[in-house]
């Protein structure tokens, strides 16, 4: 897939989105400026004037195949990475050249200008921007996914989580993520796996040290580069993202064989003086990690205590609930869904019916809920290929199919019918479908009453509002 800035082609360099080639692309960066920095010692005469010239070649070459990504994100991340290793540089050699830095730094900035990437990343802030705004919403949704269902919606499902039950009804944009990879890894694993794998990221940061503060500066840019172009968009499933992390990691593991301090390097480590140390960075990174994952949770829950759909999420029995916050419903409907019939997108659907009528509604799968189904006054909804576990459902409900399954033969279709649906809505272009079902119930007697959708599939997702008014009127 091909992504434009206005006319101009943004370059993806083999990924599948610019925004992890930005990412990767940025990741390198401090190995150049590391690589520099060793090559300008005196200690390395012959070579110095040739490695330097090469150098300088890499480092424009980088700079140009990041901006021709036009990821903002990625401009972010290399910009916080060069800052923090100017600092760090700084600190430990008390000087930096910065008629050189600054040379490279007008470079890089013409650059910027000249090649659009500046316009784009400041045009947002007079005309708003969909990339941008819909990151936010996204951004809050995930925030309330994540207070919603604290232990993890499972690897994979959160984009999908989000669109059902948490993206304005307004956006019509699909997500597979929530762009952004410390939040997708929060909602998708949970406050334990994240808290934990967060925790010890911050320990490794603050206690992994060599004895050469170039190379320090250097592969913690590699790593601050990394979390700032993930804050933008979900790169950490993208192997080739990770190519300068490991590097880095393994550039340590091998410095740190040949003589690795973990404390100040002027002070004795004495074991009591490891201990000590070791323990105040765990507590530090503790205390980042509480901070980090409560901030999330408690803006969540923020959230949703002000949204006017009242969400809840057993993931014991597969079920959640909606309601309108507030008001009392008059009816309670367990919706057995099946994507295929309303849509992938089913619980936008059912949203709608939920601020549109006073009704709870309970979405559930039957074939993975640990539990009956329904009760008295009840209606109970099962659609497509729910209908072969009507098991499940109390025998006091109402129970209504929505374009119920064909059965194997007559005799499936006469054992199912045994649930006794009150109503059996049928697609009218799926004339085949409609056909057995019809000789079926005329054959079995049923008392059912049969409602045929004209105009529709299998798929009844644009037909919803007006079952959903005939569900809510049935006696």
């Amino acid at each position: 897939m091909e992504y434009y800035f206005g006319d101009q082609l943004r370059w993806s360099l083999g990924f599948e989105n610019p925004n992890h080639a930005a990412a990767c692309v940025a990741g390198f960066f401090p190995f150049v400026w590391m690589l520099l920095v060793i090559a300008g010692r005196p200690d390395h005469p012959r070579w110095r004037r040739v490695a330097i010239g090469a150098l300088h070649l890499l480092h424009g070459f980088l700079w140009v195949a990041l901006v021709m990504t036009y990821s903002r994100g990625g401009l972010v991340a290399a910009g916080a990475g060069c800052v923090y290793w100017l600092w760090k540089w700084h600190r430990a050699a008390g000087c930096v050249p910065w008629k050189w830095v600054s040379l490279m730094g007008m470079a890089v900035f013409l650059l910027i200008v000249f090649s659009g990437l500046a316009q784009r990343s400041t045009a947002w802030v007079v005309e708003p921007e969909g990339s941008v705004s819909n990151r936010f919403e996204v951004w809050k949704g995930g925030l309330r996914l994540v207070a919603a269902v604290p232990f993890g919606v499972g690897t994979g499902n959160s984009g999908e989580c989000f669109m059902n039950y948490f993206q304005p009804l307004e956006m019509k944009e699909g997500y597979r993520t929530l762009v952004n990879s410390p939040l997708t890894l929060l909602a998708e694993r949970g406050v334990i796996v994240f808290g934990l794998g967060l925790w010890m990221a911050l320990l490794f940061w603050f206690r992994i040290r060599t004895n050469d503060p170039v190379l320090d500066a250097s592969m913690k840019s590699v790593f601050l580069i990394s979390a700032v172009a993930g804050f933008f968009s979900t790169t950490f499933e993208t192997p080739g993202v990770w190519v300068a992390p490991v590097m880095a990691v393994g550039v340590l593991a091998w410095k740190c064989r040949n003589g690795c301090h973990t404390a100040n390097r002027q002070v004795s480590t004495s074991p009591r003086r490891m201990r000590d140390d070791w323990m105040g960075a765990g507590l530090t990174s503790l205390g980042v990690t509480v901070l980090v994952v409560g901030g999330s949770l408690l803006a969540g829950h923020w959230m949703n205590a002000r949204n006017a759909l009242e969400l809840r999420f057993d993931s014991s029995r597969g079920l959640v609930e909606m309601a309108q916050r507030g008001q009392k419903p008059e009816q309670t409907w367990w919706i057995a869904v099946d994507p295929g019939v309303l849509g992938p997108h089913f619980g936008r659907l059912l949203q709608r019916t939920v601020m549109d009528r006073p009704v709870r509604i309970r979405v559930c799968d039957l074939a993975m809920n640990h539990g009956p189904v329904g009760g008295a006054d009840d209606r109970v909804i099962l659609c497509g290929e729910q209908v072969v576990h009507t098991a499940a459902v109390e025998a006091d409900s109402a129970v209504i199919w929505v374009a119920p399954s064909v059965p194997t033969d007559e005799a499936q279709g006469r054992e199912m019918l045994k649930a006794s649906p009150q109503i059996i809505f049928l697609p009218g272009m799926d004339q085949g479908q409609t056909r057995v079902w019809q000789a079926v119930i005329q054959n079995s007697k049923s008392p059912c009453s049969v409602i045929i959708l004209e105009g529709v599939g299998r798929d009844i997702s644009w037909k919803w509002n007006e079952i959903a008014e005939k569900i809510f009127g049935a006696k």
